[in-house]
């Protein structure tokens, strides 16, 4: 089924290669509707835990 496309939805784009992409709609108006591609972890902080097992 069809949905209107509102602010905060989640879209699966397909690329010509047949990759899928993930989209968010971040606004809708009368004229376009604006989406962000951006990896859901851009702009976020990350830590991340590594053992070091050698230098040479």
């Amino acid at each position: 089924p069809e949905q209107e496309p509102k602010a905060g939805m989640m879209l699966i784009l397909n690329a010509p290669n047949g990759m899928q992409m993930p989209a968010k709609i971040t606004e809708v108006s009368d004229e376009a509707i604006t989406i962000d591609m951006n990896h859901p972890l851009a702009g976020k902080n990350l830590n991340f835990k590594f053992k070091l097992v050698d230098i040479s």
